[in-house]
């Protein structure tokens, strides 16, 4: 109910983002009235660039990337392409993964990017995540979808004159 979920992000420690963000995806499911200040509240947990997610806890970003699924705003949305290149794998699979969940066609150069990326597990995730968003199991290789890429131009760097591998 609504009560303990406000008691406890009230005691919760500020730097606690996991919980927090946990807690506010909540309460907007218990207490729909308080979506749009819940949605507001959990925005702001979130990294808005480079500077504020370098110093970010791995694993309370992580948790926010997953709770960032259920809450469909631009804001989440940018913040999810951000986290992708975090560098902590499970963050960057949590945001990829919750990325696709969003079917965020923006986050293809992104998922693109993460096709380099030196962890299998990721590699894997913005494949699967590139098949989701883009509706199509056809491709299923990283060379694969970079050569798609290429073709629509959905990233500056994979043009003919682009190294062969693009930045992650």
């Amino acid at each position: 109910s609504v009560g303990p979920l406000e008691a406890a992000i009230g005691a919760a420690p500020a730097d606690d983002l996991g919980f927090l963000g946990a807690a506010r995806v909540a309460l907007m499911r218990v207490a729909p009235d308080q979506a749009a200040a819940q949605t507001t509240a959990f925005e702001a947990l979130l990294p808005i660039d480079e500077a504020t997610l370098g110093p970010l806890n791995s694993g309370f970003l992580a948790v926010l990337a997953e709770q960032g699924a259920a809450v469909d705003t631009p804001h989440v949305r940018a913040a999810l392409r951000l986290t992708a290149r975090h560098r902590d794998r499970y963050a960057r699979v949590a945001a990829i993964d919750a990325l696709a969940t969003l079917g965020d066609r923006d986050a293809t150069p992104v998922l693109i990017g993460r096709l380099d990326d030196p962890m299998p597990g990721v590699r894997r995730a913005a494949i699967g995540a590139l098949q989701r968003i883009q509706g199509t199991r056809a491709l299923g290789t990283a060379e694969e979808w970079k050569a798609w890429c290429a073709a629509r131009k959905c990233r500056a760097d994979l043009g003919p004159d682009a190294p062969a591998s693009p930045p992650p």
